[in-house]
C-alpha cells in the first residue's frame, strides 16, 4: 500500500505565513505506511529499556528463565519502567510466545497471587528500594520465584537452593548453548556501547505525566549512532538470530519414520509411545562442543 500523509493543524498550533497566501502549519506531516513484508512485526516499544536498568548478562539470565517458563517478579519504583521492560522481554522470545500468566502491575492487596503455580511474569511497584531478602519477607515470596529489581543498576534475587546440583547453581544463561550465547552477548554489548546505554541511569522521567516528555539528559536516554527504530531492529535481530541458530535445525532431531505433520500433532509420550523429539541428540550437538 501507498503511504498515508497526515497533516496536523488546528487553531492552537503555531502557524507561519505561506507566500502571502494564508498560513501553513509549522508542524511537519506524519507519514503512515505499511511495514515491509520482510520485517519483524511492528511494536511501539523501547527495546533498549531492559539495558537501561540491567546489565547485558542479567538480561540474558532473564531471557533464559523465560525460555524455561520460570516464575519472575519484576519490581521498581518507576511504574512505567516495569511495563516497558516486561513487554520488551516478552517480545524478545519471538518467534515463540509467552504462554504463562502475564500481569504488568499487580496490586499489593493481591500479592497472594505470587503463590500461583506455573510460570509467570508479574510486575509490582515498590516505593523505596529494598533488599531482595526484605522484599521476600514482606510479600511472603517462595524460593522458586526470581525477583528482578530494576532500580539501582538492576539485580536478580534467587531463593535458597537446598540440595541443588552444580547445574542449578550456575547463572541461568549458562544453560543456553555456549556458542550462540556468546555471539548474542557480543552483539548486545556492541549495541549498548554504540548507543551510550548502561544500567543505573536515572529513569524517573518515564513516570512523567506528559507521555512525550524529553528525558533530563539526552545522552542518558537516546541513541548516539542509530535512530530508535534501527536500534530496535538491531536488538530484535540479535535475539532472532539466536533463536534461529538454536531451533532452525529442529527437523534433524525428529525420528526418521515420523512425518513433520505427525510431529506437530503429537505430544511426547502422551500415547505411551516414544517421545517425538530425540532430546538426547541435543547433548551431542556442536553447540556444546
Amino acid at each position: 500500500g501507498a503511504s498515508l500523509h497526515v497533516l496536523l493543524d488546528g487553531s492552537l498550533m503555531e502557524s507561519t505565513p505561506r507566500n502571502g497566501r494564508g498560513f501553513a502549519s509549522s508542524l511537519p506531516p506524519i507519514c503512515l505506511s505499511n511495514p515491509k513484508w520482510n520485517t519483524l512485526p511492528g511494536l511501539d516499544l523501547d527495546f533498549l529499556a531492559p539495558f537501561r536498568c540491567l546489565s547485558v548478562r542479567n538480561v540474558l539470565d532473564i531471557f533464559s528463565l523465560l525460555l524455561l517458563e520460570e516464575q519472575l517478579l519484576f519490581v521498581s519504583s518507576v511504574s512505567s519502567l516495569i511495563t516497558e521492560v516486561m513487554e520488551t522481554m516478552r517480545n524478545l522470545l519471538f518467534p515463540l510466545a509467552w504462554q504463562g500468566a502475564y500481569v504488568p502491575r499487580l496490586p499489593d492487596s493481591m500479592a497472594g497471587f505470587l503463590d500461583a503455580p506455573g510460570g509467570y511474569m508479574i510486575g509490582m511497584h515498590v516505593e523505596t528500594l529494598t533488599t531482595h531478602e526484605e522484599l521476600r519477607r514482606q510479600l511472603g515470596i517462595e524460593d522458586g520465584v526470581v525477583v528482578v529489581s530494576l532500580d539501582g543498576g538492576g539485580s536478580l534475587g534467587y531463593g535458597a537452593v537446598i540440595g541443588g546440583t552444580k547445574e542449578d547453581l550456575k547463572p541461568p544463561r549458562k544453560r543456553l548453548p555456549p556458542k550462540p550465547l556468546k555471539d548474542l552477548e557480543k552483539r548486545l554489548q556492541i549495541i549498548c556501547k554504540g548507543t551510550g546505554v548502561w544500567p543505573g541511569q536515572d529513569l524517573s522521567y518515564m513516570d512523567s505525566a506528559f507521555e512525550f516528555s524529553t528525558p533530563p539528559s539526552k545522552a542518558a536516554s537516546s541513541t548516539t549512532r542509530w535512530e530508535e527504530e534501527e536500534v530496535a531492529d538491531q536488538v530484535r535481530d540479535a535475539f532472532l538470530r539466536f533463536m534461529v541458530e538454536l531451533f532452525g535445525s529442529f527437523r534433524r532431531y525428529l525420528p526418521p519414520a515420523l512425518s513433520l505433520g505427525a510431529a506437530l500433532d503429537a505430544s511426547a509420550g502422551q500415547d505411551g509411545g516414544a517421545p517425538v523429539l530425540q532430546l538426547d541428540l541435543f547433548d551431542q550437538e556442536r553447540f556444546h562442543g
